[in-house]
């Protein structure tokens, strides 16, 4: 085979898996990478949440104090850039790779509401036609949903907001 052939053949080889993972990051490593950035987050508004007893109403708030690392906004999979945001200040959409649900108290929710509502996701599925999530609480509030699972864990969440904030 002729180095042009192979060279061809690469590139219809990188194409097909593309077009297969419908130009989605397909790299695992950037997706646990990602929900490590939401646990990190979680964790954050956790323990903003039981030190001042309620959640910051902006998740910038909680950038620098105590979340110092401001690539932590940013799914690796994303062009989105957190620099040249100010302290408390809101995230603009660029700056960001997810959208909060601002829940106050989070942490005094029923556990079983608590693992049905949805605390932060990407803004778009980086990994996959599903979305990685951060549930307000359960055994594993950081996972990846897909579609279908997804958009009814958001629909209830939208739903729980509206009559009970």
């Amino acid at each position: 085979m002729g180095r042009r052939s192979l060279c061809f053949g690469t590139a219809l080889a990188v194409a097909a898996t593309v077009f297969s993972c419908g130009g989605y990051d397909s790299d695992p490593e950037n997706k646990a990478r990602c929900q490590t950035n939401m646990t990190v987050i979680w964790q954050k508004l956790r323990g903003w949440s039981t030190q001042k007893g309620g959640t910051p109403k902006r998740l910038g708030m909680i950038y620098p104090h105590p979340l110092r690392d401001r690539t932590l906004f940013r799914c690796p999979s994303s062009s989105d850039d957190p620099t040249g945001f100010e302290e408390g200040k809101i995230l603009q959409d660029h700056q960001c790779s997810y959208i909060y649900n601002w829940l106050d108290c989070f942490t005094d929710l029923d556990p079983s509401v608590a693992s049905k509502l949805i605390l932060l996701y990407e803004k778009k599925g980086f990994h996959g036609p599903g979305r990685n999530v951060a549930f307000a609480g359960g055994d594993k509030p950081i996972r990846y949903l897909e579609k279908d699972e997804f958009d009814k864990a958001l629909a209830f969440t939208k739903d729980w907001m509206k009559k009970n904030m």
